[in-house]
């Protein structure tokens, strides 16, 4: 069965400059991400294509691991009130 030129382009597909906009940040950071496999894409020829639930799912990846951070973070700067705490003798 041939393919249809004229059917529109599939709507879940985004292409780089969408998904820049949606992240608010430049073409050629979306490009790195695609090229070093940390934001999942498709490559269709020269082209990068992104599936809107793959994009959905690294931004919310991307919440945990700044959650996770944070928290270790937050730890830290406890841990390091704590010890100056004691070093100051409770003060």
């Amino acid at each position: 069965m041939p393919i249809d030129p004229f059917l529109p382009p599939v709507p879940h597909l985004l292409e780089v400059a969408q998904v820049a906009h949606r992240v608010s940040s430049s073409q050629e950071y979306v490009r790195e991400l695609l090229r070093k496999g940390l934001l999942p894409g498709i490559r269709l020829g020269k082209r990068w294509r992104v599936d809107a639930a793959d994009l959905q799912r690294w931004i919310d990846s991307q919440r945990v691991a700044i959650a996770r951070a944070e928290s270790r973070i937050d730890g830290e700067l406890s841990e390091a009130s704590r010890k100056l705490r004691a070093v100051n003798g409770g003060v």
